[in-house]
């Protein structure tokens, strides 16, 4: 249902009243909430002044610790190595001052390889790298390295980090303690440590670590002369774990000097997106504490050298674990906040039903004024849209007095002088729908005398079929065909296409389709009838049209046909078996403009139907249908079309309705734009009785 006008300018009243009253209250309540924000965020931001002071003091000294915490255990790795070190110094130390008495030691203690004992820790391996002479391989060698096993025994037993130790004899003979089973071409010497140790020059040295092993080792020599190495394998992991057992809550590890990890994956595993910056920090060689990315959040780290080795030692620290009071300070502060917050709003809230009755009372005094002054407004509207409800009966006589002195004054006097020029607009348009009802009488008579100016239909003959089309763009149209017997075996036949369309079109195409049938009767050959048809055309022609022309002569005895041209379009030859061919004629000139003095100006063109050959003609209505893409249909369509179409034996009638169906599916919805003329003839080659 549609408001009235009344109703819509109390509407108005009540919605700007609204909209006012509203915006008061709301910029009301809006500048005590922003007074109570404001209130609040400057005692957050004390509150967040000294969480950051707080922060500040207190990350500068988790950082110290941190430093101090990375040093002081890598001087503890430091030591661990140092006392290994220091084991294996103490072993070559004996072997230097004679104290290692070879040949005099228990046999029992040495085991070969393959020989399990149950506690290998009580036993060493005595082991003949590849190449050791067999003569060597006895009793006699085993009860010499037997004196070498109190010395590993204790070796080993030096630091709980000790894994093995072992001393290499520069023959090949080698001694493993604890036991262990060895591949028969295990041979020390061709590992890297090994040849490591014989660079160092008698000095400790330190591998690198391999699959979490490192060894210590020690070249003994006299007089230049090599007497063994001795060697120690310390597993990696339980030296930084050591550091871990230390500090709870930490995350530790070892790399070496160029960032490569030691020990601790799962807490490098860690560090996620921060390894490559890890291993860039270390080997930058610097020291101190940096931060890092972690899994679960920021980590500080402090890195720190191992003396002995060139190790690095990294210790890491949860920031948050760090920084734990002071975010519980914030948490605090922001509670505090909160609960200031939901009190003001409680305050706001218990104002609003006041204002809210206040707002209503306002609202109602609106809409009874409102109501009192649209009455008022709309008095003259009402009248005014009762008077045009009778000029829109039909009461064009009927005349709206208003005397407001505004704009409704205005518009009666304008809808009265609308009364009266719709008055005189009925009256004129019933007239002109009177001439238009006698204009299309007329074009129906026309359209009707144009279809009997047509040829009638040949019956009753065995050698040839005629079929003809025409579709008119309009009620009449410029298009014409013809066709006649001059005498009893001679057809005449012709098509064309006059410039324009309408009744203008029409008249040219009825005088030159009299013309050339009445110059067949006489017995002219093509080219005459377009020469004198021509010429007959141009003298009375001044709006200068003209007609397109395609004419022939056909013998129906021999099937012998002569064409000529004036500018048409070229027939197609529709051959018995399917097969079609334009016809290749002289262009010629079209009819009507100029007068042409010899029929020589066009050219004949003879050929030779053969039984079942067909001859079509056609305007540009066919070739230039377009569709809604605005494609043309083309002569390549129209060949196709008739070629799939062709007649054989069977009637004439049949390709033509293919045809126009082949057109009228390639148009569409399209509007037809041209006159659509077709003329099909068959020479069948069956005499006439």
């Amino acid at each position: 249902m549609k408001a009235s006008i009344r109703f819509k300018i109390m509407g108005a009243l009540f919605l700007i009243a609204l909209l006012s009253v509203t915006a008061t209250i709301y910029y009301s309540f809006a500048g005590m909430r922003q007074v109570i924000a404001e209130s609040l965020a400057y005692g957050e931001n004390q509150g967040h002044q000294l969480a950051k002071d707080s922060r500040k003091a207190l990350r500068s000294r988790i950082e110290t610790d941190l430093a101090d915490s990375a040093e002081d255990q890598a001087r503890i790795i430091g030591l661990i190595q140092e006392n290994i070190a220091g084991a294996v110094n103490g072993v070559i130390d004996d072997v230097m001052a004679g104290r290692l008495y070879w040949g005099k030691g228990n046999t029992e203690q040495l085991r070969m390889a393959g020989q399990d004992p149950e506690r290998p820790e009580q036993f060493a391996l005595c082991h003949f790298a590849p190449g050791v002479p067999q003569n060597v391989r006895n009793q006699a060698t085993l009860k010499k390295l037997a004196a070498a096993f109190p010395f590993l025994y204790e070796l080993s037993k030096s630091s709980p980090f000790i894994e093995s130790s072992a001393v290499i004899l520069p023959d090949g003979i080698q001694i493993f303690h604890p036991w262990r089973n060895l591949p028969a071409d295990y041979d020390a010497r061709s590992q890297n440590w090994y040849r490591e140790v014989l660079a160092a020059k008698g000095k400790i040295h330190w591998s690198k670590v391999r699959e979490g092993v490192m060894v210590c080792a020690r070249a003994a020599y006299s007089d230049s002369q090599l007497l063994g190495v001795i060697a120690t394998e310390i597993p990696v992991d339980p030296v930084s774990g050591q550091v871990t057992a230390i500090r709870s809550g930490y995350l530790s590890f070892l790399t070496s000097s160029d960032g490569r990890i030691l020990s601790g994956d799962k807490e490098f595993a860690a560090l996620s997106g921060s390894a490559e910056e890890l291993k860039r920090y270390i080997q930058s060689g610097k020291k101190g504490v940096f931060q890092l990315k972690g899994g679960k959040g920021p980590l500080l780290a402090a890195c720190a050298p191992v003396p002995e080795c060139g190790w690095k030692l990294v210790i890491c620290q949860p920031e948050s674990q760090a920084l734990k009071s002071i975010a519980d300070m914030e948490k605090r502060l922001k509670t505090d906040r909160e609960t200031a917050q939901a009190q003001f709003e409680g305050r706001i809230s218990q104002m609003t039903p006041g204002y809210i009755l206040i707002i209503a009372s306002l609202l109602i005094l609106l809409l009874l004024l409102g109501y009192l002054l649209a009455r008022q407004l709309t008095r003259p509207i009402s009248t005014l849209m009762e008077s045009a409800h009778a000029i829109g009966s039909g009461h064009l006589d009927n005349k709206i007095h208003l005397h407001t002195g505004d704009e409704l004054e205005q518009l009666a006097n304008t809808v009265n002088q609308m009364a009266d020029d719709l008055t005189r607009y009925i009256k004129n348009l019933n007239q002109a729908a009177s001439d238009r009802q006698r204009v299309e009488a007329e074009l129906r008579t026309a359209a009707a005398i144009q279809a009997d100016m047509l040829p009638k239909e040949i019956t009753g003959r065995s050698d040839i079929d005629i079929c003809a089309v025409m579709k008119p763009a309009r009620e009449v149209g410029g298009d014409l065909y013809d066709y006649v017997f001059i005498d009893p075996t001679h057809l005449f036949f012709v098509i064309g296409d006059v410039s324009g369309k309408g009744i203008p079109a029409a008249l040219f195409m009825a005088t030159a389709k009299t013309l050339m049938r009445g110059f067949a009767r006489n017995a002219l050959s093509p080219a005459e009838i377009l020469q004198q048809t021509n010429n007959y055309l141009e003298e009375e022609n001044d709006n200068c049209m003209f007609i397109t022309v395609c004419c022939g002569l056909l013998d129906c005895v021999t099937g012998e046909a002569v064409c000529c041209n004036a500018g048409h379009n070229l027939p197609v030859y529709l051959h018995a078996d399917g097969n079609s061919s334009l016809l290749k004629l002289p262009a010629g000139f079209p009819l009507g403009p100029f007068h042409q003095d010899s029929p020589e100006f066009y050219t004949e063109e003879r050929l030779q139907l053969k039984p079942g050959d067909a001859l079509v003609l056609y305007t540009d209505g066919i070739t230039e249908a377009m569709n809604a893409n605005h494609e043309q249909f083309g002569s390549g369509r129209l060949q196709l079309a008739l070629s799939a179409a062709a007649p054989g034996k069977g009637p004439l009638r049949k390709t033509m309705d293919s045809l126009l169906d082949i057109v009228k599916e390639h148009v569409g919805d399209a509007r037809q734009s041209d006159d659509l003329t077709v003329l099909m003839i068959q020479y069948k080659g069956v005499a006439q009785k």
